[in-house]
């Protein structure tokens, strides 16, 4: 993922992404998620979860 992040955010042209997906073990819906992102934002970042993990009442 690290790799494939990168080559978008040196927008290095990817002509056949499923070809780069397959290649490089990554899902087409991942990489559309993480260009659409990077494009928003500059750079990959994860999402955060939200809600609380504290399972207080």
């Amino acid at each position: 993922m690290k790799y494939m992040d990168a080559a978008i955010t040196a927008e290095i042209q990817i002509p056949i992404v499923s070809e780069f997906c397959r290649v490089n073990g990554v899902n087409r819906r991942t990489f559309y998620r993480h260009r659409q992102r990077i494009a928003a934002e500059g750079e990959w970042r994860p999402a955060g979860r939200g809600g609380s993990s504290g399972g207080g009442t």
